[in-house]
């Protein structure tokens, strides 16, 4: 620093050392540095090099260059003048290209630039792709969206540390931007200071391109008013980026609320977002539509108000988002629904007596036996029905509903089952995926909504709704079967679960996120063995409900009320099993941007898992069989056993 002015060189290092030090990533992991060749991207693989070569951070780093093929010879030379870099640097280097020339629109350019990185990073197994995006990109960036049209998400542009722009990459790769401060003239001058050469686009000068008038044009003219017009505009990313954050969080804490998911197709009432502030209601909508479309891509602010005004409209009315989606009012909700081509419809499906069958579009299982006589307990059309019958069958036929179906009730006679249907409010969408189950020929469930219990009774079917949190299925102390983990199995493993932690926490302190009502039992005597600093908080969720299998969705009843931002966190859980929970739990507090996320869970159940997630530390694997004791419950019983048990 000469006369108390930094340097540029300065100036990048400090910018490059406190991105690492926030993006916390791990010691010896590799990263990927994205470098075109040009000023910025140039300038930042000199300085990771400069920044690591003290071997405090204990990094590696590898370079991607993706030649477009759009200039010719020039973009030939600019691959020839990255390898060089990287020769010099001692950096391995990996070049892509397309077979022929990309189309010389932006957005193609950027696909397959992002689909090269993507592809290499998982190649190489790197979770952080480094760019060297600066102050005046972001600056750029706001001015280019909000002449387009944009929200608050939007104008907060890029973020030091991101997930990864593609869909299907977003929960895997992270993309890191640690010159996001510094001004462009600040890297031109990191260059001359330290010889550094880089190659030049000509055809960043050519006003064809948007964000090149921009460049050229409308930010020299702003700088004409304010000379730090660029600083200040990042300045307000920044701002648009937190307060969109928070909006957010408020949108999906209310959406973990209000929002209902059947046979796939998610709902919101109308009158309850009704009531709640205009900008609220935006983001809901938002992240509605990006739950049902798993994107916002090609989804407009004029779409988005579109589907807020039906709030005061009538049902039946409706709203087009993009071709493939849209949005109707029914019964007082919105139901996001995807234009399909043709209806869903459930699939015919013979069940031997006794016998299951998974209905996979619906993520149920129906599930069918024979009782010598009725069990007294009270039939649940939504869960479970006793039918009797004049005699044994050996199978019952499971399909959706056709034309002319009719069920006969008791004290109602004989009733259509569209009638049924509609006196339900069952959504159109949403009837042709209502299972209906015949017994001797004769329709006797409409699941979840009635049944026909008018047969003999010399012998009953018992029909069950399994996978479902509203099945409460019949059980007593008879179920309980053999011991599958003793109580002293349990203890010698937690307190070497325990020393595992204390060990890998050493010099840290742990915010213990304790996962209710399962792991209460296990985490208090887990964090009894554990000698470190531990802060503890909790959070509760629900997927099994009453039944014995883990249903298709999560219902967040208690969130974390604890700052979990640039700290250690640790999700303590009794059992993963489909990995639904933890995969919700994971994606909610990453986005709460802790320095790490590790996960300690009692019990795993490896082969029953659906979702990708990471289990750090594991009591014992088991296999795929439900479990009850030490906090595991079933209907909210045999959590104070002492063992584990299997249900028999």
């Amino acid at each position: 620093m000469a006369g108390g002015v930094a340097t540029a060189t300065e100036l990048v290092l400090a910018a490059v050392r406190s991105t690492l030090t926030a993006a916390a990533i791990p010691m010896g992991a590799t990263v990927l540095l994205a470098c075109s060749g040009g000023q910025d991207s140039s300038v930042l693989m000199h300085a990771m090099i400069l920044q690591l070569k003290d071997g405090e951070l204990g990094l590696n780093c590898g370079v991607a260059h993706f030649n477009h093929r759009l200039r010719g010879a020039e973009s030939d030379q600019d691959e020839l003048h990255v390898r060089w870099q990287a020769q010099r640097l001692g950096l391995p280097i990996v070049v892509g290209k397309p077979q022929s020339p990309l189309a010389g629109d932006e957005d193609s350019a950027r696909e397959a630039r992002l689909r090269f990185l993507a592809q290499t990073a998982t190649d190489l197994r790197v979770k952080w792709i480094f760019t060297g995006h600066t102050l005046n990109d972001q600056a750029e960036t706001v001015l280019l969206r909000l002449t387009r049209g944009t929200g608050l998400g939007g104008a907060g542009a890029m973020g030091a540390l991101d997930p990864f722009p593609l869909a299907d990459y977003r929960d895997k790769l992270w993309l890191v931007r640690p010159l996001l401060t510094v001004s462009r003239r600040a890297t031109a001058d990191y260059g001359r200071e330290n010889d550094w050469p880089y190659v030049v686009d000509q055809t960043n000068s050519e006003t064809t391109y948007a964000r090149n008038r921009i460049r050229g044009e409308i930010m020299p003219a702003l700088e004409g008013l304010n000379p730090a017009a660029a600083q200040a505009i990042a300045r307000f990313a920044t701002i648009a980026r937190e307060t969109d954050r928070f909006i957010e969080k408020l949108a999906a804490d209310w959406l973990d609320q209000h929002a209902k998911t059947e046979a796939g197709l998610l709902s919101l009432p109308a009158d309850r977002l009704g009531g709640i502030d205009i900008a609220l209601q935006r983001a809901v909508v938002r992240l509605a539509i990006a739950k049902t479309k798993s994107s916002l891509k090609d989804v407009t602010l004029d779409q988005i108000e579109e589907v807020v005004s039906l709030l005061a409209g009538r049902d039946r009315s409706s709203a087009n988002l993009s071709g493939d989606m849209r949005v109707v009012r029914r019964y007082g909700r919105l139901w996001f629904e995807p234009n399909r081509g043709s209806p869903a419809t459930i699939p015919n499906l013979a069940i031997k007596v006794p016998g299951r069958a998974h209905l996979e579009i619906v993520d149920c299982e129906i599930v069918a036996d024979i009782l010598p006589a009725a069990c007294g307990r009270p039939n649940d059309v939504c869960s479970h029905v006793d039918i009797p019958l004049g005699g044994p069958v050996s199978e019952v036929i499971v399909r959706g509903r056709r034309p002319g179906d009719r069920i006969r009730l008791a004290g109602v006679g004989v009733k259509k089952v569209q009638d049924v249907l509609v006196d339900a409010k069952v959504p159109r969408p949403l009837r042709d995926l209502v299972p209906l189950v015949l017994a001797e020929g004769r329709l006797v469930w409409i699941v979840g909504h009635a049944a026909d219990l008018s047969g003999p009774d010399r012998i009953w079917l018992c029909l069950r709704r399994a996978g479902v949190s509203d099945c409460v299925p019949v059980v007593n102390d008879s179920h309980l079967g053999s011991v599958l983990i003793t109580a002293e199995q349990i203890q010698a493993r937690v307190r070497e679960l325990g020393r595992q932690i204390t060990d890998d926490y050493s010099g840290k302190e742990i915010v213990a996120v304790v996962v209710l009502k399962g792991a209460a039992i296990f985490a208090a005597d887990l964090l009894r063995a554990i000698q470190a600093p531990v802060e503890v908080d909790y959070v509760e969720v629900a997927s099994y409900g009453h039944d014995t299998v883990s249903s298709s969705y999560v219902t967040l009843r208690r969130d974390v009320s604890c700052d979990i931002e640039g700290r250690d966190a640790l999700i303590v859980e009794d059992i993963v099993d489909t990995g639904l929970t933890l995969h919700y739990l994971m994606d909610r507090l990453a986005q709460r941007r802790p320095a790490s996320l590790r996960v300690c869970t009692l019990l795993s159940k490896q082969k029953s898992r659906r979702f990708d997630v990471n289990t750090d530390y594991v009591g014992f694997e088991i296999p795929d069989r439900f479990v009850v004791g030490y906090g595991l419950d079933h209907a909210e019983r045999y959590r104070n056993l002492a063992e584990i048990r299997v249900m028999g």
